[in-house]
């Protein structure tokens, strides 16, 4: 009897105690990446011109599906260190593409990175939700609810930079 009273309590001590020490499963969001997270919701577009010219080049349409609470991803591919985190959802449609691939289903994260707001794309297959793309990620810039400014990260805005606008 002794030995079961004593199997019972270290039982219910290592359960109090793996309980205890579990992480909390969300990260701590700055206001910059709140707002980011609230404003990012649903169609925006952008063109981009062919250099020295006006002609179109081709547009990127992205639509922002965002989610109610953050989800715990794993993509293969990524310069981040630590847990990634997808704040939604979105489809990239690139004319360029359009005839090889059709619209790029993504995850996206948000993250502050060397003090400026970043986004990182992360394609995944339609049958698993699998990440199996590499991480696209551009630095953005809020200029209000209904545009942002968006640019691949590591190179410097004035010569890279496209408006999306909501549509």
């Amino acid at each position: 009897m002794k030995k079961i009273l004593m199997l019972f309590i270290a039982t219910v001590c290592l359960v109090a105690c793996s309980k205890g020490d579990e992480p909390n499963e969300q990260p701590e969001m700055s206001k910059e990446v709140r707002e980011l997270w609230t404003t990012l919701n649903g169609k925006f577009s952008t063109t981009v011109d062919l250099a020295n010219t006006e002609s179109v080049w081709y547009t990127e349409t992205i639509t922002f599906k965002p989610y109610k609470e953050l989800k715990k991803i794993m993509p293969p591919f990524t310069d981040q260190k630590g847990d990634i985190y997808a704040f939604g959802e979105v489809d990239i449609k690139d004319s360029r593409f359009i005839s090889m691939s059709g619209v790029q289903r993504c995850y996206y994260s948000l993250y502050m990175r060397l003090g400026k707001p970043t986004i990182s794309f992360y394609q995944f297959s339609d049958d698993n939700g699998d990440s199996w793309g590499r991480e696209d990620c551009r630095n953005i810039e809020i200029i209000d609810a209904s545009e942002f400014e968006m640019w691949p990260y590591g190179t410097s805005k004035p010569e890279n930079v496209h408006i999306y606008t909501r549509k």
